[in-house]
This record gives structure tokens, C-alpha cells and sequence, in this order.
């Protein structure tokens, strides 16, 4: 828990100090008032940064403002000496200017654990249905929301992937923005939506029991996701670099890579 108020004076010295401020968080103020509120979030400052440790189960998620890169190893240290845990660092942004950070943070101890691409589209190419299976596409069932979480949290690496707590899943129902995949009654695939200003939609998370992959079903249950937006003009997805499968779903939906890529780093 810490005072939004002392982070929101903090950030607006460091910008005074320079204009020119690094930093890997995006959220609007609603969502730091939030973060706020939970009794595991830490605040922490020095003289050119300041950041946040947001709790995930076995370690702890950083984000940061910094105006001085050749303070990172600083960043680091205070970081480190309040807990003996394990640290996720995401960088965002152009390849250029993530690299640029990258650097700074894996020598000063930090490992890249992965990256992962952006990829974009306009509009979404609807894959041809298959007669190969009896699956119906629709949005979740009430009762599979607790199901859906398992998927999730059985197919995801959560250093990588945001997961949707059980809570923000029942929103996302809510909202009319988690899907499902279902083989007669049983619930075999999960897509979860998140609207993104006005008029984007970003896919949250995909997963396919492994005993029903291969058979296209990922590739027509985010197609039938986004298809239930038709006012929506933007769809974005992002991807790790080595997860072939998922891009060739992009590829066939229509998404393209659009430059932005997300390092993340391991800091123990």
C-alpha cells in the first residue's frame, strides 16, 4: 500500500528535473489509485527515480520512472535491499529506444526472460469454420468462468502474461468480453477481450486444452472474439518471438507486426 499522492509529487519532480523521463508504466490514474489500495504494493524513490513492486504470487512486478539511465543500477539496489524476492521488469516501446534500456538494466544484473511483438490490424480476416469437429463458439457460460481461470493459469507463464485474476474474469463476463470453445457442453478453449479506448480491442489471453489443439480452434475462437466488435478499429495481440503457432494465427486473421516490442527481464 502506499500514498498516490507521493507517487503523483515524485513523478512530477522528476519531470521537472528532466524532460526527458524513462519509464514502463501506462496506466491511467484510475488504475495507480487502485494499485494503491492493495496492501502488498510498495513504493519506492530515490533521488532521479521512482517505482512501484506490484505482488504476483512468487514475485514481484516493477515499474518505473527514471530520468537518469545511468542510475538504473541504484534503481536496482534499493529494490533489491528490501526484499530478497525475485523481480519482472517489462520494457516497452520501439526496438530502438527498448534496447536502449535493455542494456542498462542487463548490465547492471538484470536478464532478458523474454520478448514478445506487437502485432496490429484495422480489421480481422474471418478464418473459414471447420466440419472437422463439433465446437460452438459464443461467450462464456457463467458456470465456466472458475474453468477458465485453470486454462489460463495451467497454459500461461505469468512472468509473461498478465493473468486475469478469478475477480477480473467475472468482470470481463460482465462485459461481454470472454469467450469460450465448446465441445458439446464441455468448455475446451477460452479468449479473454479488453477494450482499449473507444474503439480498440486487444486480446487479453487464448487458451486450448492441449488435448484439442492443432485443429484450429484458437485461430476461430479469437477470430469469433473479435468478430462480436463490429465497431471496433483497431485489434491488436501481442506475442512471444518464439511462439510460431500463435503468430500464424495472426498471419491468418489478418494482424500484422507493427514495431513495438516488450523485453522482459528477471531481476533475482
Amino acid at each position: 500500500m502506499y500514498d498516490f499522492d507521493s507517487l503523483y509529487k515524485k513523478i512530477k519532480e522528476l519531470k521537472i528535473l528532466n524532460t526527458k523521463l524513462y519509464t514502463n508504466c501506462f496506466f491511467f490514474s484510475d488504475k495507480l489509485v487502485e494499485l494503491a489500495s492493495l496492501p502488498s504494493t510498495r513504493f519506492i524513490a530515490g533521488e532521479s527515480f521512482a517505482a512501484l513492486a506490484i505482488k504476483e504470487k512468487e514475485f514481484s512486478r516493477i515499474f518505473f520512472w527514471i530520468n537518469n539511465l545511468n542510475d538504473v543500477q541504484k534503481l536496482l539496489s534499493l529494490i533489491k535491499g528490501q526484499s530478497e524476492e525475485c523481480f519482472v521488469i517489462e520494457l516497452v516501446g520501439s526496438e530502438s529506444d527498448v534496447n536502449i534500456m535493455k542494456d542498462r538494466f542487463m548490465s547492471s544484473g538484470a536478464v532478458c526472460y523474454a520478448v514478445l511483438e506487437r502485432w496490429r490490424a484495422g480489421s480481422i480476416r474471418q478464418p473459414q469454420s471447420s466440419d472437422d469437429i463439433n465446437i460452438r463458439y459464443s461467450l462464456i457460460e457463467k458456470k465456466d468462468i472458475k474453468k477458465a481461470f485453470s486454462m489460463l493459469m495451467e497454459t500461461f507463464d505469468s512472468k509473461i502474461s498478465h493473468l486475469p485474476s478469478e475477480r477480473e474474469l467475472h468482470k470481463l463476463y460482465e462485459q461481454r468480453l470472454l469467450f469460450g470453445a465448446y465441445h458439446k457442453s464441455e468448455l475446451v478453449g477460452t479468449c479473454c477481450m479488453e477494450n482499449i479506448g473507444e474503439t480498440g480491442k486487444y486480446c487479453y489471453e487464448t487458451a486450448i486444452l492441449r488435448e484439442y489443439r492443432g485443429q484450429g480452434i484458437g485461430k476461430r475462437l479469437k477470430g469469433y472474439a473479435w468478430g462480436q466488435s463490429p465497431d471496433a478499429k483497431v485489434f491488436t495481440s501481442w506475442v512471444a518471438v518464439e511462439n510460431i503457432a500463435s503468430q500464424k494465427v495472426n498471419v491468418a486473421l489478418g494482424l500484422e507486426k507493427d514495431g513495438l516490442i516488450t523485453v522482459v527481464l528477471e531481476y533475482t
